[in-house]
C-alpha cells in the first residue's frame, strides 16, 4: 500500500502507525544539491561552530528541521542567540538573504506534478508549475514530495523541499 501524506510531523507519524505506513521524506541536504539554476542563490551547509566566518546578514536554518526558528540574521552574536543549547557541530543550511515576491507549493508524486497553489503573493502559477516539473525529472528524487518555490524577480526558484 502506499499513501502520499504532508503535514505536521506528530500528525503524519501518527497517521502512519495506524495505516502500517513507513514515512519517507527528502533528505536534508538534498535542496543544496540542486542546480544552481533551480535555487537562484548560492546555498550551503555549514555548522554552529563557523558562525565567525559566514558573511552577514545571512538566512540560516537548522539542516534538521526545527531545531530553531529560520531567518535571516544580522550578526555571529545574533546567529548565537537564537542557537544558545546547540552543539557546534549542529548542522545549517546558510544562504543570501533574497526576498520572494510569491511562493506556491507543489506536490510531486512518481515524477509528476499533482497540484500546485499560490500561498504567499500574487502570481501567475505557469512557471511555478515550469519549475515544479523541472525538479520532478531530476533523478533521485523521492517518490513523492512537496516542493516550495518562491518567485524571485522574474523565474521560479526552489525554496525547500519537504
Amino acid at each position: 500500500k502506499s499513501a502520499c501524506v504532508y503535514g505536521n510531523v506528530i500528525f503524519c507519524e501518527v497517521l502512519a502507525s495506524a495505516l502500517g505506513l513507513q514515512l519517507v521524506s527528502p533528505e536534508h541536504d538534498l535542496v543544496t544539491r540542486l542546480p544552481r539554476g533551480l535555487l537562484g542563490r548560492a546555498l550551503t551547509i555549514s555548522n554552529l561552530g563557523r558562525i565567525g566566518s559566514l558573511s552577514y546578514p545571512c538566512f540560516v536554518k537548522s539542516l534538521v528541521p526545527k531545531l530553531f526558528t529560520a531567518g535571516v540574521v544580522s550578526s555571529p552574536h545574533r546567529l548565537a542567540e537564537i542557537t544558545l543549547g546547540l552543539d557546534e557541530s549542529t548542522e545549517i543550511l546558510v544562504s543570501e538573504p533574497v526576498r520572494f515576491k510569491a511562493e506556491a507549493r507543489a506536490f510531486l508524486f512518481d515524477r509528476r506534478v499533482m497540484d500546485c497553489a499560490l500561498y504567499e503573493g500574487r502570481a501567475s502559477l505557469d512557471g511555478a508549475l515550469e519549475a515544479a516539473k523541472q525538479v520532478a525529472r531530476i533523478d533521485g528524487m523521492p517518490h513523492g514530495f512537496v516542493v516550495d518555490l518562491g518567485l524571485l524577480g522574474d523565474r521560479w526558484v526552489v525554496v525547500e523541499l519537504n
